[in-house]
C-alpha cells in the first residue's frame, strides 16, 4: 500500500483563510523546499504567505487541526 503524502506547511495568512480557490485542488502545492503545502486560498506559491511548519498532516487531519494565528508564528 502506498503511503499517503503529508502536507508539511500550511499558510497562516488570515487573509488568505478568507478566499475561496477558483480550483478546489490548488490549494495544495509545493513549498519552496520541495515538500508539500498548503494554502486555503489556493493562491500561487508567489503569494504573501506566512508558512507554518505542521510536522506532516492529511489533507483530511487539516479539518482538526488547530491552526496557529498570524501573530504566534510571526512572533509578532
Amino acid at each position: 500500500m502506498e503511503r499517503a503524502s503529508l502536507i508539511e506547511w500550511i499558510c497562516v495568512r488570515a487573509a488568505h483563510r478568507t478566499v475561496k480557490p477558483v480550483d478546489p485542488s490548488t490549494p495544495i502545492d509545493l513549498h519552496e523546499d520541495g515538500r508539500w503545502a498548503y494554502c486555503p486560498g489556493g493562491l500561487s506559491v508567489e503569494a504573501d504567505h506566512l508558512w507554518y511548519a505542521t510536522g506532516g498532516v492529511t489533507r483530511a487531519a487539516l479539518a482538526r487541526f488547530r491552526w496557529p494565528s498570524e501573530d504566534e508564528v510571526s512572533g509578532a
